[in-house]
């Protein structure tokens, strides 16, 4: 055995902190303030970090370069040393900046902190430890009410501007201003959303609920979920996740039953999650109850046989209708979609799936033109993502064959607050969709003084009520006569 001098080893371990600090380098600005802080919820920071060093920062392989952070009481003295990593989106180059989102898990006890937001070298070192400081912040962390009851909503996403999206937010705002401490677990997560929002929503998969916690991003919403009182699964179509009804032990189960689009209507990815969304609907024998949006979903429900009528309730979707109201065509819509004043116009919104069959409203399009000539369909809606871009792609065709080229218009997506003005350009909402579970555009058109014309399937009449009229599913001539009806009474 061979005995270094212990003078050889410290210069050794000098000349190598000396190299890290060239090596290793970093600077970080925070962007915005430290929201208020508790030990029941993650802290969310937006940060920019430049790499101040003379070494690139990879975002893979063995030792990659994550930002992460410390928690240290009063004195500096570490209480959760390990904090999560934030990943690089992409490798970063000396002299390089990035903004990233921290998801903080709390300290495990209220307090007054330290937080330290610090790089490191997987395997390798801190960049406080080599010698490049990081940032501290002081947080203080306020106690949650321990004996506030818990609950959990499960889904496979959370989408920004979308049914189903919007009423978890709602069912999770209703609960929390009731008292509950709420936890939305998903497959995937949507950065779309808000801090505020997103500091209560995890990803988590079906292993860690039933095996336990495979690290400290999951820990506190999986120990959450083994100890809720009230627990509301949602199903549109089947995802992983929506199995962890079968773990619940006590509380009381909530099944929120969107309606599962018949796999026959759909093209495109995604029709064997439907399939299997079909067959799954048996799990709502593990609910204590459910919730259906629509009589039509309703009777889906009890057709299983699977839970009692007593235990099944009907609620609509909350629709908050307070932006939505009649009013004029505004002028510059008017000239970016190059229409005139009174032109008749048919408007669609929604998403541009099969099921919604938008080449029924292009066909009846041309036929009301042989009577209305000027006549146009306005489609609103994500004519770019997968599966719609084909979708739209197909629609686009049929237009141009029928000689409707510019007389079919997609406006894409549109920003949120100019939705109303939308509508308001319509002298008719129209949708042919053969599948739905509510459909809360034709609510929205109409809460804009705007007729709608729906097929006559599924929930669509209940809903459209006597704000519309419904035509022959699958049949653009009753369509476009239906349509034409209510041009000729002067809307």
């Amino acid at each position: 055995m061979v005995t270094q001098n212990p003078k050889t080893v410290l210069s050794k371990v000098e000349g190598s902190k000396i190299q890290n600090q060239e090596r290793l380098g970093a600077s970080y600005r925070l962007l915005g303030e430290v929201p208020p802080a508790s030990d029941d919820a993650p802290l969310l920071l937006r940060v920019a970090v430049r790499n101040t060093g003379t070494a690139p920062w990879p975002n893979g392989g063995s030792r990659p370069i994550n930002l992460a952070y410390h928690w240290l009481d009063r004195h500096g003295q570490p209480v959760d040393f390990e904090g999560v990593r934030s990943r690089l989106p992409a490798a970063l180059q000396p002299g390089e900046e990035v903004e990233l989102d921290m998801q903080i898990e709390p300290p495990p006890r209220p307090g007054n902190f330290q937080l330290m937001l610090d790089m490191v070298e997987e395997d390798v070192t801190w960049f406080s430890v080599a010698g490049a400081p990081g940032l501290s912040l002081p947080v203080t962390v306020a106690a949650s009410n321990r004996s506030a009851p818990r609950a959990v909503i499960v889904n496979g996403n959370c989408a920004s501007n979308d049914a189903v999206g919007n009423h978890l937010l709602n069912q999770m705002r209703y609960l929390q201003e009731r008292g509950y401490q709420v936890v939305l677990l998903v497959e995937h997560t949507n950065s779309l959303l808000p801090p505020e929002i997103r500091q209560h929503i995890v990803q988590v998969e079906l292993e860690e609920l039933r095996d336990g916690a495979k690290s400290a991003l999951t820990r506190r919403a999986v120990e959450h979920f083994h100890s809720a009182d009230l627990y509301f699964f949602h199903y549109s179509t089947y995802y992983g996740l929506v199995e962890a009804i079968r773990l619940v032990g006590h509380g009381v189960t909530v099944f929120d039953y969107h309606g599962v689009t018949p796999p026959s209507l759909w093209s495109g990815a995604g029709r064997e999650y439907l399939e299997e969304g079909q067959r799954r609907l048996e799990l709502v024998r593990f609910a204590d109850y459910a919730v259906a949006h629509s009589g039509f979903t309703r009777d889906e429900l009890l057709h299983t046989g699977l839970i009692a009528p007593e235990r099944v309730y009907q609620m609509g979707y909350v629709v908050p209708l307070e932006r939505f109201g009649p009013g004029s065509r505004k002028p510059d819509l008017l000239r970016r979609y190059g229409l005139r004043p009174e032109q008749p116009l048919l408007l669609y919104v929604g998403r541009i799936a099969s099921n919604k069959r938008v080449d029924d409203l292009v066909r009846a399009l041309a036929l009301l033109r042989e009577r209305v000539p000027d006549a146009v369909l306005l489609i609103v809606g994500d004519n770019i993502g997968q599966p719609y871009r084909q979708n739209a792609a197909q629609i686009q065709a049929l237009a141009d064959e029928l000689g409707l080229a510019e007389a079919v218009i997609f406006a894409g997506q549109v920003p949120d607050e100019e939705l109303a003005d939308h509508y308001r350009l319509a002298s008719v909402f129209v949708t042919a969709s053969v599948h739905e579970g509510f459909c809360i555009p034709v609510l929205e058109a109409m809460a804009c003084g705007i007729p709608a014309v729906g097929a006559n399937a599924t929930a669509l009449p209940e809903t459209i009520g006597a704000g519309g009229l419904t035509f022959e599913p699958m049949n653009p001539a009753d369509l476009a006569a239906k349509v034409k009806q209510i041009l000729d009474f002067g809307f």
